[in-house]
């Protein structure tokens, strides 16, 4: 019984990817003045066009499986390397042929080694790389091997010293050239009729630590390396079969993630690029892409894409799963625009592209005939979105509330100003919805949950799920005082603690969550008042002001995370969204019991509901009973049990996972992520256990204890930041500061109503 090829089948692990096949045909020849011209995507046109159906395929054997790392198309037909069971009995080259019929291409057996990356030619021979197993840490040996179309031995050749230290990346047989190997950084080229090694293709680019690469033989059989250089940035270079090189930079669109795991050659296009959203395609020089295939407009939940082949124009053949963890095997046929059905479409704002909500969508969509979502996503031809700078997308969608063209649902964040939609009615209060529906009730979702997102005693945005934002401290220290801003430099003297070192490693430049989290009790929304003025802020500018700043070159360091079992840190600032980590934050952090002070407020330490995603409905929504319906898919048992990114809402999911934290990990995820289990906090060896019912009762009636919402505002954070740095500098006193800041916010205030 042969080991299993870890490195590819980690590949597919890693990867989600989809399998869409179409009909094998004779690959046409086309020339690079008959290449289709890239256009611009265009909203109106993208309704009915760009939809596509699958088609479940079977693999010729139930227990075969697909590597995702390599695959050839030659002739009009797909090669695939596939493997038998768990632990291989057997692997094969899978070929699809011209008459959509699978052919098995067994592989020779030998027990101590592998087979990995492959070619083939246009005779349709195989050139494979077989690596020996090793069970040190020394370079495997390794040969190039030759297979008639048949599967048949013609040959077995050594790779050089320097090609057997290397991880092979990929394999490549061009015309009149022979095979072309690529490591660490390094192309070799063997020759095709006796695998003995001729020379190295020569480089002048700069290879970094860690190298990617892929190589992509295109329709008009030009050969081209994406590949990493020394920024981490990946580059399209077309390779020189006469000088035996790679030349200059080849561009493609900007509007593409362009990397190894997305890029693909085609056959229609020179090349195809998997995105979130769709199957883009293009020809060198484009400066545009074309969308081939979206996701959404197909009702289709794709995963990440690891294999895009077109055999023949309008013939694509892709690998991988749709959205979940059992791969597929599947034919994709476009679907014409006057056979879509047409749907009452509802809009869904958002800045950038949300994943759940986009999934969710998609479930939503299949599930309606009559209604379809789709997403109006306000960062698309945003320039300044690429920089991070999303001012011209708000002011966008603030032009469009103020209009009365809002989505019929918006997604909700921090830089919107919600308060002011809910004092305007722009939002839909969402309290009547719940009351009429049989299938939702207030009373199976968390009671603190209900009463943080309350605004005015009514409920405007629904929330999934939701993360706690607190400071954590150890109880012998602190005992039953809380630490506040009033005794934070007290607590730390008593304890000869540096008051500088008291929050672990924090710098002046980067305190928004203080302003916000500590300076949250100088803020009251419902009342629309503010008091930045007072003794407490000023203390809070004080406590940062002892914080170094970024031009003090202080850098952080893996040796202050131990600051809190060496008693010279007092409060560790934390955001919990799981309960694995109660204990690795206790016993790696601390080394001891700890307690949940919160951020050290005016009187008080406070802790917080952080919510990652909040859905609302427009008030001019046209279909506010359709839109309550996606709503609460989020409140489902199987959207509810599946959050991995914080704590749900729903009392049965949440009540899950406190039991779920009293059984050891490995009962429940099985021995294959035993690495999980364990953390390494300053030099401390930390495994995950499973929490007593006292311990995982404690944290989560923490967790239920908390009742307010994390008060960002980053209109405040804004104000705060933009006056601190004269007092910060010695320019101005606290008062005088303080004193501005609480004008400007006042004003803020008072305009937002």
């Amino acid at each position: 019984m042969k080991k299993v090829n870890t490195w590819g089948s980690l590949a597919v692990g890693m990867c989600m990817s989809v399998l869409l096949i179409g009909a094998c045909g004779k690959a046409e020849n086309i020339s690079e003045n008959e290449a289709p011209v890239a256009v611009v995507r265009d909203e109106d046109v993208r309704e009915r066009s760009h939809v596509f159906k699958l088609e479940d395929k079977k693999l010729p054997n139930a227990d075969m499986s697909l590597y995702s790392d390599s695959f050839s198309v030659v002739n009009g037909c797909c090669y695939f390397h596939a493997y038998h069971g768990e632990i291989l009995t057997a692997e094969s080259i899978l070929k699809l042929t011209v008459e959509r019929d699978f052919e098995e291409i067994l592989l020779p057996e030998e027990s101590d080694y592998y087979y990995e990356k492959f070619t083939v030619d246009d005779s349709g021979n195989i050139f494979i790389i077989k690596t020996a197993y090793s069970d040190d840490s020394s370079p495997s040996e390794k040969c190039l091997v030759k297979l008639s179309a048949q599967g048949n031995m013609m040959w077995s050749a050594p790779l050089t010293e320097a090609d057997c230290e290397n991880d092979i990346r990929d394999v490549a047989y061009v015309n009149g050239v022979g095979v072309v190997i690529v490591g660490e950084g390094e192309l070799s080229i063997y020759d095709e009729n006796d695998g003995k090694f001729t020379e190295k293709v020569k480089r002048d680019t700069d290879i970094p630590n860690y190298y990617d690469a892929k190589l992509l033989k295109t329709r008009n059989g030009k050969v081209y390396i994406c590949e990493e250089d020394s920024n981490l940035d990946y580059k399209l270079y077309e390779f020189n079969c006469d000088s035996k090189t790679f030349g200059k930079v080849v561009e493609t669109p900007q509007s593409l993630h362009v990397n190894c795991q997305s890029l693909f050659p085609g056959s229609t296009f020179d090349f195809y690029v998997a995105e979130k959203d769709g199957i883009y395609g293009f020809n060198t020089g484009d400066m545009e892409a074309t969308l081939i295939y979206d996701y959404v407009l197909s009702d289709i939940q794709m995963g990440y894409i690891a294999i895009i082949a077109e055999p023949s124009p309008d013939n694509m053949v892709i690998y991988g799963s749709l959205g979940n963890d059992e791969y597929s095997l599947c034919g994709v046929t476009e679907v014409k625009p006057e056979d879509v059905t047409s749907k009452t479409t509802l809009t869904i704002g958002m800045m950038g592209i949300d994943d759940d909500v986009r999934n969710q969508m998609i479930r939503f969509n299949q599930e309606n005939d009559k209604v379809r979502l789709k997403i109006l996503d306000y960062t698309e031809n945003d320039a300044g979105a690429e920089e991070g700078d999303l001012s011209a997308s708000y002011e966008r969608l603030n032009l469009d509330m103020v209009q009365g063209n809002a989505p019929d649902i918006l997604i909700l964040d921090d830089d919107m100003p919600w308060r002011s939609y809910i004092d305007k009615g722009a939002l839909e209060s969402l309290d009547k919805y719940v009351e009429q529906d049989q299938e939702i009730s207030l009373e199976k979702i968390l009671e603190n949950v209900v009463e943080a997102t309350s605004i005015k005693g009514n409920h405007y945005f629904l929330v999934p799920k939701f993360q706690i934002n607190t400071c954590v401290a150890a109880k012998d220290i602190v005992g039953d005082e809380i630490v506040t801003l009033e005794n934070y430099k007290d607590i730390c003297s008593r304890q000869g603690m540096d008051p500088t070192d008291g929050m672990g490693f924090h710098i002046r430049d980067y305190s928004d969550i203080y302003y916000s989290l500590c300076g949250s009790s100088f803020i009251d929304y419902e009342k629309g008042i503010s008091g930045y003025d007072s003794e407490g802020f000023k203390a809070l500018l004080d406590l940062i002001s002892s914080f170094p700043g970024a031009e003090d070159g202080v850098e952080y360091s893996s040796e202050r995370e131990g600051y809190y079992r060496e008693n010279k840190a007092l409060l560790l600032p934390y955001t919990f969204f799981d309960f694995d980590f109660y204990q690795v934050i206790r016993d790696g952090y601390f080394g001891r019991d700890i307690v949940f002070n919160g951020y050290p407020s005016e009187k008080c330490g406070k802790s917080y509901i952080s919510l990652p995603l909040q859905i609302a409905i427009s008030s001019s929504c046209t279909d506010k009973e359709s839109a309550w319906r996606f709503l609460k898919s989020f409140l489902s048992d199987e959207y509810q049990e599946k959050i991995e990114d914080g704590f749900p809402v729903s009392e049965k999911a949440f009540n899950f996972l406190v039991k779920k934290s009293q059984v050891e990990l490995g009962d429940i995820y099985g021995d294959s992520l035993i690495a999980h289990k364990e953390f390494n906090i300053a030099g401390v060896n930390v495994e995950r256990k499973a929490l007593s019912k006292e311990e995982a009762e404690y944290f989560s009636d923490f967790i239920m204890s908390v009742k307010e919402i994390s008060p960002v505002d980053n209109k405040i954070l804004d104000i705060i930041s933009e006056e601190v740095g004269a007092f910060y500098a010695g320019q101005k006193s606290a008062d005088e500061v303080a004193n501005i800041i609480q004008s400007r916010v006042s004003l803020y205030l008072s305009e937002s109503e």
